[in-house]
């Protein structure tokens, strides 16, 4: 919150332990760190549900997924959040790359609503071109350009469970002589490993992983020289 203003970033897949602030020593995460260290940091954070409308209707609508049926009809005609902040004189702002969040009834009470496609499905050569920077240049774009004496602006990003299309610098930047070839794929892996998998397959993905976080805490930093 800032001078009456909120801004909420949601970043799915992000795991703490990734982070500098809650110990990862594999990558530096700068500008994320510089935040939390004037922040409260939480140790653990239970979900309502691992499936993204429950989260929300949980979030925006305070429907916990193991509530009945017929509480659900009945709180539905309650006002979601947006639209409690917007009777408030607050001015709504959504910013997202996930198309199944507009699709949520919830997301029609905000004032705006603005919907990132992202880059294609390709490696970035820098940052700047990757999904991540092209949906926080958005973000940037409307704390520029916003009106209104309050404004909440939420923001929900794909994040690791989009495109790992981190420049290949990024993951190499972490690989020594010797150690196995970057992930070229994009896609991001679907799989579980076990302990007796190739342990070069786990640091391969973790390296590659990294770079995502790489570029999500360059994008951190840009959002907040412009806050």
């Amino acid at each position: 919150m800032l001078d009456g203003n909120i801004l909420i970033v949601a970043v799915d897949g992000l795991r703490g332990s990734s982070l500098g602030a809650y110990g990862n020593t594999l990558s530096p995460t700068p500008a994320l760190d510089r935040f939390a260290a004037d922040c409260f940091l939480l140790d653990a954070c239970l979900s309502a549900a691992p499936e993204l409308p429950a989260v929300y209707r949980a979030l925006w609508q305070s429907l916990h997924p193991l509530r009945s049926d017929s509480y659900v009809q009945q709180q539905a005609l309650s006002p979601a959040m947006p639209q409690v902040l917007a009777d408030r004189g607050y001015q709504t702002t959504l910013i997202t790359d996930e198309p199944v969040l507009l699709s949520l009834p919830s997301t029609a009470a905000f004032y705006e609503c603005l919907q990132v496609t992202g880059a294609a499905d390709n490696r970035a050569s820098a940052a700047s071109q990757t999904s991540l920077a092209q949906l926080f240049a958005t973000v940037c774009d409307a704390v520029e350009t916003g009106s209104g004496p309050r404004r909440l602006i939420w923001v929900h990003a794909r994040g690791m469970y989009g495109p790992w299309d981190a420049p290949l610098e990024l993951q190499q930047s972490l690989l020594d002589e010797g150690d196995p070839p970057p992930v070229e794929a994009t896609d991001p892996p679907d799989l579980i490993l076990s302990s007796v998998d190739d342990p070069d397959t786990a640091f391969r993905y973790s390296c590659a992983y990294a770079a995502q976080v790489a570029v999500l805490d360059a994008c951190w930093e840009g959002l907040m020289e412009t806050l």
